[in-house]
């Protein structure tokens, strides 16, 4: 699939794992596929900009960076930041790590936009990195994984919905395309929808808002957010519920 897309034009492909907003987390076996056509003959330039800002946020598996990988780390560009993994959401402090040409580059254009972080943000990061306990990580994933095996619970109750059980970050894209019209769902003229978008629309008739797969180029998914608490996910999975019992087709 990858080598199908690559022209003799491409200078740059991006990989997000753990990924945003699906959870996905490539495989060992999947990243050595990519180096495999990375280093093919015509392919040998190509740049990989790598986003790994979820790398700590993984369940069950791990997590493998594609620099990592022999012949990569001169063709990886790796950005990640301090917002997810210690919840400094706010704050917004990222690093990022290149050959040594790239970043040179990098600093140049960044020099000249933003200058740097606020000192307050990078004693911040320096208190995350120095003062946060060992047993910080565990715990968080400890709960992400009770709240995302709750969505998946509910989410497994819902007819026709399907979803991919989430490996990483703390995202849920489940497919309800069953619920539009023509595909299991009830028609236009019913007060259906036809697409994920409107199905997004009409959730805020319910009290709840979620971003459209659309935007992320997976159509007829919706993104679920879990990193809240479990009483919030629980009322929030009972009026999605709701929504998909209304819009499917009697």
């Amino acid at each position: 699939y990858l080598r199908a897309h690559l022209t003799k034009n491409t200078k740059l492909i991006i990989l997000c794992s753990p990924c945003n907003p699906s959870g996905v987390i490539y495989s060992t076996a999947s990243l050595e596929a990519v180096v495999r056509v990375l280093q093919s003959p015509g392919f040998e330039r190509v740049l990989v900009l790598v986003d790994e800002i979820y790398e700590q946020l993984v369940y069950d598996v791990e997590h493998k960076s594609l620099a990592s990988f022999p012949g990569m780390r001169d063709r990886a560009i790796t950005v990640n930041g301090f917002s997810k993994a210690f919840a400094m959401t706010g704050l917004r402090l990222g690093y990022a790590t290149a050959p040594k040409n790239i970043a040179k580059a990098m600093c140049s254009l960044q020099s000249h936009m933003t200058t740097c972080p606020t000192s307050v943000v990078q004693w911040g990061g320096v208190a995350a990195l120095e003062k946060t306990p060992p047993e910080w990580m565990p715990n968080v994933l400890k709960v992400l994984r009770v709240k995302r095996d709750l969505v998946m619970s509910e989410l497994a109750k819902m007819d026709g919905v399907k979803s991919y059980t989430p490996e990483g970050a703390f995202y849920v894209l489940p497919d309800v395309s069953c619920c539009f019209a023509g595909r299991g769902g009830k028609s236009v003229e019913e007060g259906g929808v036809t697409n994920a978008t409107e199905f997004a629309t009409k959730l805020l008739d319910y009290g709840l808002s979620l971003v459209s797969g659309e935007a992320f180029g997976a159509p007829g998914t919706v993104r679920i957010s879990f990193a809240t608490s479990e009483e919030q996910l629980k009322q929030a999975m009972s009026r999605l519920g709701q929504l998909v019992k209304d819009l499917r087709a009697s």
